[in-house]
């Protein structure tokens, strides 16, 4: 009788006390997973990412304020207020007081190769005049004030091919030939300069027309497969559109000598394209002003 109570009390203890008796068929709680932190690396507005590299014989140096490039023994120049220069030169003074301030973006280096994009706005109290001006632009450091054409690079056959392969360009056109504004789709590049270039073509709703020197108004974008993207720019139709940077992509094969350069810049490895140029430079612009 003392055993049997004994076990007893053993038992009413054990769950008076709540203490948990131990199953096979119980399992340890298992701890929540951790949700992975996603973290930007796209850097914000107005940031510069100092960026030096050697690419062959060229060295490239960018500290936020110009593009500097040393080829061979030579001394260092830079490349962006070369280009300044250019377009300030198309600025009759006049005898006028006004203001000239200039930005650069660098965009992709391939090779001897630069890309970048620049904005310029000109006026003043007493210039009498506002205007301004956003477009891309491609030098060969060995003469950075000499813009290159697409003509230099690619047949006008394969250019021809690659403009009508962009749907809003196709678009536009197929609703110029229903409109009677044009007979047919432009068969040779000349057709279709003639065609772009026009005072009435205008594309993006009215936004945007091409400049007659387009072919020259370009950057490296990417790279897919064996065929390069570039981007194209075009122009606002009004000062106050200036903001709205319009552009057309067009794919093109890469071109047989420049596949290594191309190949390198488009991994990291030896320069960059541009869609790599925030996180190689950041997007602080190169900022210039002229007075005159």
């Amino acid at each position: 009788m003392g055993k049997i109570y004994l076990l007893m009390l053993t038992i009413g203890c054990l769950i008076g006390c709540g203490t948990a008796i131990p199953s096979s068929n119980m399992t340890a709680p298992v701890s929540p997973t951790p949700t992975p932190t996603v973290v930007d690396v796209t850097p914000p507005d107005n940031v510069s990412i100092p960026w030096k590299q050697t690419i062959g014989s060229t060295n490239y140096r960018w500290n936020g304020k110009d593009l500097f490039v040393r080829r061979s023994k030579g001394s260092e120049t830079s490349i962006f207020p070369n280009a300044l220069r250019k377009y300030r030169a198309s600025f009759p003074t006049n005898g006028r007081k006004c203001l000239l301030d200039s930005f650069f973006n660098p965009a992709a280096v391939v090779g001897d190769l630069v890309s970048y994009e620049h904005e310029s706005g000109f006026g003043g109290v007493n210039c009498g005049v506002e205007s301004g001006e956003w477009r891309y632009a491609t030098v060969d450091v060995s003469n950075p004030t000499r813009f290159l054409d697409l003509r230099s690079f690619f047949t006008e056959d394969r250019l021809l091919r690659a403009f009508l392969a962009n749907s809003q360009l196709s678009s536009d056109i197929q609703k110029s030939i229903s409109d009677k504004k044009l007979d047919a789709v432009p068969a040779t590049l000349k057709d279709l300069s003639a065609f772009l270039t026009r005072y009435d073509y205008q594309i993006f709703n009215g936004d945007s027309y091409y400049e007659p020197d387009y072919l020259q108004r370009f950057v490296f974008h990417h790279l897919e497969g064996e065929t390069i993207c570039i981007r194209v720019s075009t122009t606002s139709t009004s000062n106050a559109g200036r903001a709205i940077h319009q552009y057309a992509e067009i794919f093109l094969p890469i071109p047989g000598k420049l596949r290594d350069p191309f190949k390198k810049a488009d991994a990291g490895d030896a320069g960059f394209l541009m869609k790599d140029a925030e996180t190689k430079v950041g997007t602080k612009a190169a900022t210039f002003e002229s007075k005159f």
